[in-house]
């Protein structure tokens, strides 16, 4: 390989391993104003604290809501069953 295409890489390895490293807790702290992470008051701490279990509390209904949806659709399909009973 030609250094170029090393160099290039390199550039994309390095920008893959960014976007992993993104900042989970980013929108929670705006909420709060945008505190210094290694200054947060025990108050601002357990306020975070609460925004998060909010958060993946919402999440989990969503998700559950979903995933009953779902199951109610394929069980109000008619099956190969219910035809010959209807029959």
């Amino acid at each position: 390989m030609s250094c170029g295409v090393q160099e290039k890489l390199a550039e994309e390895e390095r920008l893959a391993r960014q976007e992993v490293d993104a900042d989970y807790m980013a929108p929670f702290l705006a909420m709060l104003g945008d505190p210094d992470v290694d200054q947060l008051s025990h108050e601002q701490a357990y306020k975070l604290r609460e925004l998060c279990l909010i958060d993946y509390k919402q999440q989990l209904v969503d998700r559950a809501e979903l995933m009953h949806a779902r199951f109610e659709k394929v069980i109000s399909q008619p099956t190969p069953r219910k035809a010959k009973k209807q029959q």
